[in-house]
């Protein structure tokens, strides 16, 4: 069995489960601009003012004076389905009726969030397909566990190179339990044909880090370079790196610099 070293901790597993955005991509990166547009759109469209974006950003875990997301707040974490629900509720408190505002909540989610990659959203944090070659490499597999949903999920990963690496994809619109609900680290294992307590749990939330250790997973890496909050992460990671690329296999960095 593969030995995994991250920091000062050794690990004997036969498998590795990431978060995507904030993991593998810098969140803000791929997600802040488009999250700012949805607001606004929202907002707009329900003749809102400027507190009122105000409200539904602080609602859906967007950090409007900065513009960026916050670290396990709704964005970060939930599915996309929770996200609109939460945005609807606003637009309902604002004096939409319901069907009004639930349906203004999905367009304009499609129109921001769900349109196409522009270039540069898609940034890897560290050498994310050099890392995930060198796991296979060396007989690990690999799966993906996140709140996003499919379609941008396997553009995302197309993007990084890294789709065909993948043994296990889930995603949020996926008909299964979510995150930190244990049973989705063991709906992958039966998958993958191991056990949790063999595998690795990597992301950049409490909920990511709860997942884990709720299943009981031989460890959990907290990932602190995109919207990872060290103090947040902590309590409940083994341990922190800035990025995938700190991981090492049988001894060797899973990059050429670390």
């Amino acid at each position: 069995m593969p030995q995994v070293t991250a920091g000062s901790r050794q690990f004997n597993i036969s498998a590795i489960v990431f978060d995507k955005d904030g993991t593998l991509i810098d969140f803000n990166r791929t997600w802040a601009r488009r999250t700012a547009g949805w607001i606004e759109a929202m907002s707009a469209a329900a003749s809102g003012n400027e507190a009122f974006a105000h409200e539904i950003a602080r609602t859906t875990g967007y950090d409007w004076q900065n513009k960026r997301v916050l670290a396990d707040g709704p964005i970060a974490v939930t599915t996309a389905e929770k996200l609109v629900a939460l945005a609807a509720g606003e637009l309902y408190k604002h004096g939409l009726p319901w069907h009004e505002a639930e349906s203004l909540a999905i367009e304009t989610a499609i129109a921001t969030l769900g349109a196409d990659f522009q270039a540069g959203e898609i940034i890897s944090l560290g050498d994310v397909e050099g890392t995930f070659r060198r796991l296979k490499e060396a007989g690990l597999q690999v799966a993906i566990a996140t709140g996003d949903d499919r379609k941008p999920t396997h553009e995302i990963l197309a993007a990084l190179r890294i789709e065909e690496l993948v043994d296990v994809i889930l995603c949020g619109d996926d008909p299964l339990p979510k995150k930190p609900d244990p049973a989705v680290l063991r709906w992958i294992s039966d998958e993958l044909g191991t056990i949790p307590a063999r595998m690795l749990m990597v992301g950049d939330t409490v909920n990511d880090m709860l997942a884990g250790r709720n299943a009981g997973v031989a460890g959990c890496i907290g990932i602190t370079g995109s919207i990872g909050d060290a103090a947040q992460l902590s309590p409940y990671a083994d341990i922190l790196l800035p990025d995938i690329s700190g991981i090492k296999v049988n001894g060797q960095l899973t990059v050429g610099s670390g």
